[in-house]
């Protein structure tokens, strides 16, 4: 079988696996242990397509770290590249992969190499910064071909790299070297690429928390306004029950006096009576 139609079926599986999970995280971790289990397949397809599935799964595919770090050091670079890239999937929790990682940075594979850069990118913290470090020290290696790695290794780390853009781009530019300074070229755009994404991210965000904040003012005072209303009409209603009350007392006043007075007139009228 042709191996994307292989990983195609893979992913449909991981994928059915997955929606499975809320209802059954039996599904999930049946999965994760089926293709940790045909990480160490005989044939290459079959290793390859395992790190495939186990990569679609993502953060999920965490238990599978410890064999997907066994196969960076499979003898062909498709198997180990599949295992790199899984592994930069699955994340911070792959960090117990860092120092194979990093050895990886090494490898005679491009490809190898570039999956190897990504992942520590992506697993991010210590292992990040310390794949930095190393990779900064090669790009003064006195062998061309070690700094034309460092350089194209930087480069697939993205915005990680961004400490060391300046001198990438000083490589390529000035590097003696035709393949160094035509990596470090490519390695530059691929930072400026990611640096630039992040300011758009950076604005976008920002600009979602003005809109919020707009939002969360207006709703403010709208709150505000209903609240003011409601106590101005209730205000209102009250002055008015007390003008109501006492229009009646003065009513009730108005009219005691007055039977108060007749009754004493009556009273005068009856005591001139003979």
């Amino acid at each position: 079988m042709h191996p994307i139609v292989k990983f195609g079926a893979a992913t449909a599986l991981v994928v059915f696996a997955t929606s499975a999970a809320c209802a059954d995280d039996a599904a999930v971790e049946a999965a994760v242990e089926k293709w940790s289990a045909q990480l160490t397949a005989k044939e290459v397809d079959a290793r390859v397509e395992a790190a495939q599935a186990l990569a679609a799964m993502g953060e999920q595919a965490a238990p599978a770290v410890v064999a997907l770090r066994t196969n960076l050091s499979d003898k062909f670079y498709k198997v180990r590249a599949a295992a790199a890239i899984a592994l930069g999937k699955i994340g911070p929790q792959a960090s117990d992969a860092t120092d194979a990682l990093i050895e990886k940075l090494k490898d005679l594979s491009p490809s190898v190499r570039r999956a190897a850069a990504k992942a520590l990118g992506r697993i991010g913290g210590d292992a990040a910064k310390r794949a930095i470090e190393e990779l900064g020290m090669g790009l003064d290696h006195k062998l061309f071909k070690f700094r034309a790695t460092a350089a194209e290794s930087l480069g697939s780390m993205g915005l990680a790299a961004e400490p060391f853009v300046e001198r990438v781009e000083k490589l390529a530019k000035s590097d003696k070297s035709k393949s160094v300074r035509a990596a470090a070229e490519v390695a530059c755009e691929k930072i400026r690429k990611a640096l630039e994404e992040e300011r758009l991210r950076i604005e976008e965000e920002k600009k979602r928390l003005a809109a919020l904040e707009a939002l969360r003012k207006l709703e403010e005072a709208r709150r505000k306004a209903a609240e003011e209303a409601e106590k101005k009409a209730a205000a209102d209603a009250e002055a008015k029950r007390k003008a109501a009350e006492e229009a009646k007392r003065q009513a009730e006043e108005a009219k005691r006096k007055a039977e108060e007075e007749a009754k004493r007139k009556e009273a005068e009228r009856l005591a001139k009576l003979p």
